[in-house]
């Protein structure tokens, strides 16, 4: 089992969510359950460390994967990023705890890059609890106004180094697409 290190209370993170992932009742913010492990993950929250990675690198690392059972990129345009306070977290609730956990991928593989500023929320002692609801919607309050500001010319710029970086290149020296 690898060391996980602690955040510090004046770190902050950054979490990725669907634009697409509304509010029922007011449309112009994220819902709960973008904030919300879900079930298969054992209560902890991916995110990535602000101090070790910018917004626009962390959108790109998100538009380096493949969709999910797809050999198809995600689209980093359809993607919000919102900053969430580790000291904001802990007051929240005391048994939230955020870790580092990276992601290094040795071979690199198309469409599973790594991501050296992973970490995880853990929220697995607050998921079976009966004020669990109360919590995530204290968490997407927090979010909700830490939108980060994102400059998508260098994400594009960013994506498409990291990109042709993952594709093997042939003999020739030409990418087995050409």
């Amino acid at each position: 089992m690898r060391m996980r290190s602690l955040l510090g209370p004046d770190e902050n993170t950054f979490r990725h969510v669907l634009a697409s992932e509304r509010d029922k009742l007011n449309k112009s913010i994220p819902a709960e359950r973008c904030f919300q492990p879900k079930k298969n993950d054992q209560g902890l929250l991916s995110v990535d460390s602000e101090t070790l990675i910018s917004p626009e690198e962390s959108l790109a690392i998100k538009g380096s994967q493949y969709k999910t059972g797809t050999q198809n990129f995600k689209s980093p345009e359809f993607w919000e990023i919102y900053s969430l306070s580790v000291r904001s977290l802990v007051l929240i609730d005391k048994t939230i705890t955020v870790f580092h956990d990276p992601i290094i991928i040795t071979p690199p593989e198309i469409g599973n890059p790594s991501n050296p500023a992973h970490c995880l929320i853990d929220l697995s002692q607050v998921m079976n609890r009966i004020d669990a609801p109360e919590i995530i919607t204290q968490i997407r309050k927090h979010a909700i106004n830490r939108k980060v500001h994102i400059d998508m010319e260098k994400v594009f710029q960013l994506l498409e180094k990291m990109r042709k970086l993952s594709i093997p290149e042939t003999e020739e020296g030409s990418t087995p697409a050409e």
